[in-house]
C-alpha cells in the first residue's frame, strides 16, 4: 500500500466524516436559529452592550445537538454518562474558543498573515484538538 493510500484511508474513517458531519450541520443549525432570530424575530438583545444573547441561545442549542450527535452517531457511544460527559464536552468546547479562537488567531495575526489563512490554521488547530478530545476524553471507549 502506497504512502498516499495509508493517508486516505486513515483520513477518511467512518469516525472522521461523521465528525465532520455533525460539525457541519451544528453549524448549519447555529447560524439557522441566529438567523431566525435576528431577521425574523428581530430579536437583537445584548447584556453589557458586548454579548449578543441570540448568538449565545443559538450557539447553545448548537453545542447541545453536537454533543448528541457525536455521542451517538460519530462515536457510538451507547453509555448512559451524559451527566458527565456534557461537562466535558462544554470544557472543551470552551478551551477551543479560548485557546484557538483567541491566541493562536491572535498570533497568526501579529505574524501578519492575512485573516482568511489565520482563522484556517486556527480552525484546523481546534478541529482537531476537538476530535481527539472527544475520542479519547469525553467519549473514551473501554476497550
Amino acid at each position: 500500500m502506497t504512502i498516499v493510500k495509508k493517508i486516505v484511508t486513515l483520513l477518511f474513517t467512518r469516525e472522521i466524516i461523521m465528525f465532520f458531519v455533525g460539525g457541519i450541520s451544528a453549524f448549519v443549525l447555529d447560524l439557522a436559529i441566529l438567523t431566525f432570530q435576528t431577521a425574523i424575530l428581530n430579536f437583537r438583545a445584548e447584556l453589557f452592550n458586548i454579548i449578543f444573547v441570540p448568538n449565545i441561545i443559538s450557539t447553545t442549542i448548537a453545542l447541545v445537538y453536537s454533543f448528541y450527535f457525536q455521542k451517538f452517531l460519530t462515536f457510538k457511544d451507547n453509555t448512559k454518562n451524559q451527566k458527565k460527559q456534557l461537562p466535558l464536552f462544554f470544557a472543551v468546547s470552551i478551551f477551543n474558543i479560548l485557546m484557538f479562537g483567541g491566541l493562536v488567531f491572535g498570533f497568526l495575526i501579529k505574524l501578519n498573515l492575512p485573516i482568511f489563512f489565520s482563522k484556517i490554521i486556527s480552525t484546523t488547530f481546534q478541529m482537531c484538538s476537538s476530535f481527539l478530545f472527544y475520542k479519547f476524553l469525553v467519549f473514551k471507549q473501554v476497550r
